[in-house]
């Protein structure tokens, strides 16, 4: 997503996803193919993470429905 989808997005975001929230800084590096839509899932890939390990963080429909219309 660009810039501006991000701002949209998290804007609009109803916070009541605590692991969401504490990654919304690293969510601007966010990149279309880290999301799985199906899963309602974001990858961080591994080499972004402090721990070298990859990190899965639930999205809920909201986030999910507005990535949609971005893409």
């Amino acid at each position: 997503p660009g810039e501006n989808d991000i701002n949209l997005i998290v804007n609009s975001l109803d916070l009541q996803n605590k692991e969401f929230r504490n990654y919304m800084m690293e969510f601007k590096n966010c990149k279309f193919y880290e999301i799985d839509f199906q899963k309602s899932v974001w990858n961080i890939p591994a080499n972004r993470m402090k721990t070298g390990i990859i990190h899965r963080v639930p999205l809920t429909n909201q986030v999910i429905e507005l990535l949609e219309k971005t893409q």
